[in-house]
């Protein structure tokens, strides 16, 4: 995976406020490119994971989405991350997931292509004032990583989150500067 920085001391991933403003942009769109924005967001996980999301990935019961984990060559890995509340009653608005479910149908949510995600989550981050290396899906999962080490403070669990195998993958995230370095010093002060 490398460091959180490009050539130039470019940041390779959202901060938290250029991922508010990438989801406050992504509302104004239609229900498809909204939920796939919000999911990418929210849960950190790669385009091609959201495009083999199914109506059946999603849990109401313990409110997360399930995902394969794509990257595991030869093994079938799911993981189950924890979306809020809104984010599944807005698949479900968009989707009808619900419905789907009680027909034990199975059915894709995001019937689109690798380059249709990278489009419009482009254009969704232009329209937030996001530019350069950061205004991509692994932008926002980058993003995902740096905001869920900070937040949740257990490299563990933000691992099987993003579908990691091996946890210095997962530990390059907690080498984030700017204000992501300022807050987690500011509690010394």
């Amino acid at each position: 995976m490398g460091d959180l920085y490009a050539t130039k001391n470019q940041r390779k991933y959202t901060n938290r406020k250029e991922r508010n403003a990438f989801l406050l942009a992504a509302k104004d769109s239609p229900g498809p490119v909204r939920t796939l924005c919000h999911v990418i967001a929210m849960t950190g996980c790669r385009p091609s994971e959201a495009l083999a999301l199914t109506s059946d990935c999603v849990d109401f019961g313990i409110g997360s989405l399930v995902f394969r984990t794509l990257k595991q060559r030869n093994a079938v890995r799911m993981r189950a991350i924890p979306v809020p509340p809104d984010l599944l009653a807005d698949l479900d608005l968009v989707y009808d997931i619900k419905a789907h479910q009680k027909k034990g149908e199975a059915v894709r949510l995001f019937p689109y292509t690798r380059q249709y995600v990278h489009k419009h989550v482009r254009a969704v981050m232009h329209k937030a004032g996001v530019y350069g290396p950061i205004a991509c899906p692994r932008g926002l999962r980058h993003g995902f990583g740096v905001l869920a080490i900070e937040v949740a403070k257990d490299p563990w669990m933000v691992m099987k989150w993003l579908g990691h195998t091996d946890l210095k993958n997962t530990l390059v995230y907690m080498a984030a500067q700017g204000e992501e370095e300022r807050r987690a010093i500011a509690g010394t002060w």
